[in-house]
């Protein structure tokens, strides 16, 4: 004789035999992201007691940052969106930021397979309002910022006849007074950010002419130019010190960190290039640190020093480096008193996004102006 039905929630460790009625409500499969070989199928089962999904609000998603046990839904509108780029590692990754009634924004990272579904997804619903459903996300933290990061469970749900959809739309459209067909549509952003006003837009030139409130000040801002040259004479790397990520210096076979006042055998190399940048009003350099130059090199520096070990020195580009020259970028920099006292260039890039082919435009007919400030040659 079968046994009895169980409930889920009466099911333990110690449950001996037992018969349940579920429903599946999601399958998905874990692949070895290395080997591409499936690790295990993960189902989930729904009794008559929990036949809902359930969405995390905003507010919480905190709470279950490196919980990696415990995957979460959100619903959302889609407010702003980022370029499918591919990483250095080769995973293709798209950016979303999403709001909800009280205007409180988070932004969910897709990866892979997730990251094309959601690109196609905006170029089919490019003309309406976005809401969405993501399921099997992951919250984790970066740069002190909590976001959402796609996993293999991860499904994405858009405009569906669903009751917390329908709920979003109406809250939203009575908190912002638009009719709810009448909500705004998705736009694309260079940098996606929950937290951040959008930074001003500058040329080369009004970067240049660019003046801070006081010595302390360090502004953020903007621009597109073009790549056109890497200067050699500062090298393409430096040994970093892990604490502070200072530059690391050779003392009597040993590495110090004058910042930290102590040894640093256990450096880590990372990449600093400076590049030569310019657009229709002027040229000037930016400094590219590890994380923005591995991006647009799509190599890590450790790679090219084992490539490159025989090489005469960490003055000589390496070709690969080299490719970059050309790129069109969006770049977010940092603009302090090095700059505006001191009279240098080389300015900090924070962030950079390279712009899609169809944005490149042809260089203006009349050549860039020319700075003031002291540039490096190389």
């Amino acid at each position: 004789m079968a046994p009895p039905l169980s409930l889920l929630s009466a099911l333990s460790s110690q449950t001996d035999a037992c018969a349940v009625l579920v429903r599946v409500t999601r399958v998905w499969e874990s692949i070895n992201k290395r080997s591409n070989q499936l690790m295990y199928t993960n189902i989930i089962l729904v009794d008559e007691e929990d036949n809902h999904m359930l969405a995390t609000e905003f507010e919480d998603m905190p709470n279950y940052v490196a919980n990696v046990k415990c995957l979460i839904e959100v619903v959302g509108m889609v407010i702003g969106y980022g370029q499918l780029e591919t990483r250095s590692n080769g995973a293709r990754k798209i950016d979303v930021v999403l709001t909800n009634a009280r205007n409180e924004k988070i932004v969910v990272a897709l990866w892979e397979s997730k990251a094309s579904q959601f690109h196609e997804l905006l170029i089919a619903e490019k003309d309406v309002p976005l809401i969405v459903v993501i399921t099997g996300l992951m919250v984790k933290k970066f740069s002190d910022k909590v976001l959402l990061s796609s996993s293999d469970a991860t499904r994405i749900y858009a405009n569906i006849d669903y009751t917390p959809v329908k709920d979003l739309r109406n809250a939203i459209a009575a908190a912002t007074g638009n009719a709810a067909e009448n909500l705004p549509k998705p736009t694309y952003n260079r940098f996606v950010t929950a937290e951040e006003p959008t930074l001003q837009d500058l040329t080369i030139k009004e970067i240049l002419e660019t003046t801070l409130p006081n010595s302390a000040a360090v502004l953020r801002r903007t621009c597109e130019a073009t790549i056109v040259a890497i200067l050699q004479g500062e090298g393409w790397y430096y040994n970093c010190c892990p604490r502070c990520s200072r530059k690391v210096q050779a003392v009597e076979g040993d590495y110090y960190c004058n910042n930290c006042a102590k040894e640093a055998n256990d450096f880590k190399p990372r990449y600093k290039v400076i590049v030569r940048v310019e657009d229709t009003s002027a040229r000037t350099t930016f400094t590219l640190f590890n994380k923005e130059a591995e991006q647009l090199i799509g190599v890590p520096v450790e790679t090219l020093l084992t490539q490159f070990s025989e090489a005469p020195g960490m003055t000589v580009i390496p070709p690969i480096i080299n490719n970059i020259i050309g790129k069109m970028c969006a770049f977010d920099i940092k603009i302090n008193s090095y700059n505006t006292e001191r009279g240098y260039e080389e300015y900090t890039v924070y962030r950079l996004s390279e712009c899609p082919e169809t944005t490149k435009e042809a260089p203006d007919s009349h050549a860039p102006g020319k700075s003031t400030k002291r540039q490096k040659t190389g």
